[in-house]
């Protein structure tokens, strides 16, 4: 999976999935507008995909390619977890109490400051690496 993330075909295979996806639910959303709401079809399909790149960026920081660094892998990895945790309402899911509370609301919120000031020490503590990569 590593090697076909660093592939000359990763970016045009994922530009047109991207497109292809977008095109797709943009002609179901015209026929079907309740599909946009609370938890609905395109907020499950957009929640999903975010995991999977969560899980796409796993890989990327446990072995960084050349080019790349931990340091940018990681904020993809960030970002992406952050807008994941965003879309799913987790108070609603059969999950315990404890995912709950990490999930969503003051957890989240500190679970996410913390993650983005400690990339931000680091990346102040070594700006020789960080400036590269971003």
């Amino acid at each position: 999976m590593h090697q076909f993330l660093e592939s000359r075909k990763f970016a045009p295979t994922t530009l047109a999935a991207l497109a292809v996806y977008a095109v797709g639910l943009l002609l179901i959303w015209l026929a079907y507008p309740s599909i946009a709401a609370e938890n609905a079809l395109m907020e499950n399909l957009q929640a999903g995909c975010l995991a999977i790149a969560c899980m796409l960026m796993v890989p990327c920081l446990i072995r960084p390619a050349a080019k790349t660094g931990r340091i940018a892998c990681w904020c993809l990895f960030l970002l992406f977890l952050a807008m994941f945790l965003r879309e799913v309402d987790v108070e609603s899911l059969p999950v315990p109490t404890a995912v709950v509370w990490i999930g969503s609301g003051i957890g989240r919120n500190l679970l996410l400051g913390t993650a983005f000031v400690a990339t931000f020490v680091v990346m102040a503590l070594r700006p020789n690496e960080s400036i590269g990569q971003i």
